[in-house]
């Protein structure tokens, strides 16, 4: 697994859509308008809303897309794989290692969500070994998820059975 580094802000940015449709050609506007700005990784798919109505196509073809545009502007990208179901986080986790991100980020299902924190750490695990090259944010975000799990001793556990995860809060 590579080493997670990141020195400056991670903006959490928005897809754009243009209609029912995400507009794609906005994308290199937007890795610009972050390299202009002096922000050098984007978190993308997070939770501004519009990913969880998105195709795993779409966020996948979004992912190359910020991929490739990240490139030509020096920027970062981090994906978020996150959804209601963990086979479908680790479809995207593969991608993002076949494309080649930066890292994935990824927040637990929240619709039948783990009760224990051994659970939880079960489906960060299957995350992880679907990308094992890239560095693994959890993202822990109960606001949105409704997963009360205590993160620090999730990290703890988890650290502790030898999974390395980094964690990324949102309060």
């Amino acid at each position: 697994m590579q080493s997670f580094k990141a020195e400056g802000p991670i903006a959490a940015v928005i897809t754009p859509m243009r209609g029912d449709s995400i507009n794609y050609d906005m994308v290199p506007e937007q890795a610009k308008q972050l390299a202009h700005t002096g922000v050098h990784f984007a978190f993308i798919c997070g939770t501004t809303g519009e990913v969880m109505s998105l195709s795993l196509e779409e966020r996948m073809k979004l992912a190359e897309t910020w991929k490739n545009a990240g490139d030509s502007h020096g920027c970062s990208v981090i994906v978020n794989i996150g959804t209601s179901t963990p086979c479908d986080s680790v479809t995207l986790a593969k991608h993002a290692e076949k494309i080649g991100v930066y890292a994935i980020a990824a927040f637990l299902p929240f619709y039948h969500k783990p009760n224990t924190i051994s659970s939880a750490i079960q489906i960060l695990e299957m995350y992880s070994k679907a990308a094992p090259k890239l560095p693994l944010l959890y993202y822990h975000y109960p606001a949105i998820t409704n997963i009360m799990i205590d993160p620090c001793e999730l990290f703890e556990q988890a650290v502790s059975e030898g999974m390395t995860v980094m964690m990324l809060e949102c309060i």
